[in-house]
């Protein structure tokens, strides 16, 4: 773990800068870059009803509306939007925050910050006491030592604290975790604040729906110009002892003059995501032309050699799905094959002696049994 040190001054203003509240909104991109990550997160304001009238919660105690976080990690930029319920009521004073970043929810922060605005009571030696706003931002990293300062500004309805250093540069902040601090006056923010990602960052959760939409990306880039294209993942499962969630997947497509079959599986390992494939996965291309089985694949029925004249236009061998010819169906055996039908069930007519089975991407085999 590296070491080195950050300012250890959290930054103080004389008074809330608007200016620099515009300037920050001015750099707001409408839409986020590669490098940036951005997301917001809002809340229901607290329910506590009242048998004498006192004033709803959010006018006792502050609670957050919507908190806003923007990280560019390229830039090494932080910028933090808070909102108050009952803005009006609160007016400058937000009380005391903080605010943590890491890769997950469930890690140690990896980015710590504090930033707060309230007043304080000034008591001159003539006159009478009045009061002066105070803030200030500090953001710790672990890994350094000390604090580094930021800025928080307020435009009479929302706070925005910015942080601005080199060691915020390419850290893999995901998640965005909030606390109220204590004000020094015996006060914090409402609690109740779960944890959030920010957009696109959040562990991948699995589904049939998301692995066969990736897999079909996966096959279009290593597979320009393919069409005619199935492509299906299903069969969920997660593997306890790997951390990973998993899905097969199955492809049958052609490029140019050869058809494919490919079979895989997608992968989301521990809290990625995004979806990974194995290297070397069982794949077969073939031209489609009729080809008659010769004896080693006869031999390969499933009780006995299969007796008679095979023929098949993909790739492997048919024997033990003609040898299994059940009310006009067959098909191919294994685990999870019923999920990838157009590919394992084949239906079957019979003319004559003999048999043509086929399945919906257009494999087929044809049988003619031997006399008895």
């Amino acid at each position: 773990m590296r070491s080195s040190a950050l300012s250890t001054q959290p930054a103080r203003l004389g008074s809330l800068a608007i200016v620099v509240m515009v300037a920050v909104l001015a750099m707001w991109p409408v839409a986020a870059s590669a490098e940036v990550r951005q997301d917001s997160a809002s809340w229901d304001p607290p329910s506590v009803p009242s048998l004498d009238g006192r004033p709803p919660e959010v006018e006792n105690r502050r609670h957050l509306d919507t908190v806003e976080v923007r990280y560019d990690d390229e830039a090494g930029a932080l910028v933090i939007r808070t909102q108050l319920f009952a803005p009006g009521r609160w007016g400058d004073d937000l009380g005391r925050i903080g605010l943590d970043l890491s890769s997950g929810c469930d890690d140690a922060p990896t980015v710590r910050t504090t930033y707060s605005s309230t007043s304080t009571w000034v008591n001159p030696d003539q006159g009478e006491p009045y009061q002066v706003p105070e803030s200030s931002a500090s953001m710790e990293i672990d890994g350094y030592a000390g604090a580094a300062g930021g800025t928080l500004s307020f435009d009479g309805k929302a706070f925005t604290a910015t942080f601005g250093h080199p060691a915020l540069k390419s850290l893999d902040l995901r998640c965005v975790s909030i606390e109220g601090k204590d004000d020094g006056g015996g006060r914090s923010l409402g609690s109740g604040y779960e944890p959030f990602y920010l957009d696109g960052f959040a562990p991948l959760k699995l589904t049939a729906t998301g692995a066969t939409k990736d897999f079909k990306k996966y096959l279009a880039s290593d597979f320009p110009g393919l069409h005619k294209v199935y492509a299906k993942c299903a069969n969920l499962w997660t593997d306890e002892s790997k951390n990973t969630q998993n899905a097969d997947c199955m492809a049958h497509f052609r490029v140019g003059k050869k058809y494919h079959y490919l079979s895989t599986t997608a992968l989301v390992e521990d809290d990625s995501y995004f979806i990974t494939y194995p290297a070397g996965p069982f794949h077969r291309t073939w031209t489609r032309k009729w080809r008659k089985a010769g004896p080693k694949c006869l031999r390969t029925g499933s009780f006995r050699p299969l007796r008679g004249v095979l023929f098949s236009n993909g790739f492997g061998c048919d024997a033990r799905m003609a040898a299994e010819i059940y009310h006009g169906v067959t098909g191919w055996h294994g685990t999870g094959t019923g999920s990838f039908l157009s590919i394992t069930r084949y239906h079957c007519r019979k003319r004559g002696p003999t048999y043509t089975c086929s399945n919906r991407v257009g494999d087929a085999f044809r049988w003619t049994p031997a006399r008895r």
